[in-house]
Order: C-alpha cells, then sequence, then structure tokens
C-alpha cells in the first residue's frame, strides 16, 4: 500500500452494520493513527505516533496541567477553592478554568498531583499552610497536606510551597478541585509557585 503525498491517506476501515468505527494507518500525514467513531461520522483519535521521534501519544485519555495567573488571596481559617484559570495542556478539555475543577469523563484510575504555595501578606505569618484535593465539592481525595513553621519554610521569607501526590478511582462526572487553607493569619496563592495537574491511567 502506497500513498502519493503525505497529506493523503492510506490504511484500513473496520465497520460495524457497514457503519465505520475505526480506522487506522498512515491518515492525513505521514504518522500512524488509530481513530474510532461511535457513528461514522466524527473520529476522535485514540493513539497516534510521531513518524521522526517514533513517540507514542495517547489524545483520548483526559489530562491537564492547570495554573493561577494572578496571587488570589485566602483568608484566614477557611478552606478555599483554589482559583486554577488557565492550562498549559488540556486534552478532552476535562478541565474547566471557569470552575477551576477536573471532571473525570469516564469511570477509572487517575492520578493527579499540586505544587501549591503561600506567599505573605504584609508582616503576617500564618501558623500553618494546608492544601488538599477536594472531591465533588464535599469530600477529602486525601488528607490534607499540613506545612507549619511557615516562616521556616518560606522562600526569601515570603513564599513557601507544598507539593501533593495522589492516585484515586474515580466514576464519570466526580470533579477533583485544589484547595488551601491558612492558619491563624491571612494570605496569598502565588501564581509563581502554584500548579494543578492530572491524567487518567487506566
Amino acid at each position: 500500500m502506497n500513498k502519493e503525498a503525505p497529506a493523503g491517506d492510506v490504511g484500513f476501515l473496520l465497520q460495524s452494520g457497514f457503519v465505520t468505527r475505526a480506522m487506522f494507518g498512515l491518515l492525513g500525514s505521514d504518522g500512524w493513527r488509530l481513530a474510532v467513531s461511535p457513528d461514522g461520522l466524527a473520529f476522535k483519535d485514540a493513539i497516534r505516533t510521531d513518524e521522526g521521534s517514533g513517540l507514542v501519544s495517547l489524545p483520548g485519555n483526559a489530562k491537564f496541567l492547570g495554573f493561577i495567573n494572578y496571587d488570589q488571596y485566602v483568608a484566614a481559617d477557611t478552606w478555599q477553592t483554589v482559583a486554577i484559570n488557565n492550562t498549559l495542556s488540556n486534552d478532552q478539555m476535562s478541565f474547566d478554568t471557569g470552575a477551576n475543577r477536573f471532571t473525570a469523563p469516564a469511570d477509572g484510575l487517575y492520578r493527579f498531583g499540586a505544587s501549591i504555595g503561600w506567599k505573605q501578606n504584609g508582616a503576617n505569618v500564618p501558623t500553618a499552610v494546608k492544601a488538599k484535593l477536594v472531591l465533588n465539592g464535599v469530600s477529602d481525595l486525601c488528607a490534607p497536606l499540613v506545612a507549619g513553621d511557615v516562616a521556616d519554610l518560606a522562600v526569601d521569607g515570603s513564599e513557601t510551597a507544598l507539593h501533593l501526590h495522589v492516585m484515586a478511582s474515580l466514576a464519570a462526572g466526580d470533579t477533583v478541585a485544589l484547595a488551601q487553607l491558612f492558619s491563624g493569619l491571612d494570605g496569598y496563592v502565588p501564581a509563581t509557585v502554584t500548579r494543578f495537574w492530572g491524567e487518567w491511567v487506566a
């Protein structure tokens, strides 16, 4: 089998009831693709390969990397959702930057991580900085991670960071958000170090 130009197609169609449900081959480029469809009209790539490097990507798997682009104020002793309002990557549009949360597109095992900071408000130094992931807006997906002796952990006396890593089994439609609390005194979630990411594993 051969095609005359990289932009052409050469491959195989797999049908059910004479409706194409999957196709694979060199489709629209010289990189190998597997695409699937529920109706034979709209196709989504499940697997892509790069012909130059041999790297494989799974664009059908939900994954995201989000960040906040301003220093968010957080009052003392109040759990507050971190306003992750931008993404560097957002496959399947699984992260909603308006609601600041991830929504699981399917049942499965998911992996999440976050780097979240504290920024000093004037001379205020909280007694502790806490961070956690919240399931469906009400439940703790993980036990809160706590940093005490905040002033000792601070970068240049004004910022510090916590790092969360969690794996969880989610049902389709479950949401996950990042939340933070400052004990005793207020502060800011700094844009410089705060990131939130996740991906579907299996």
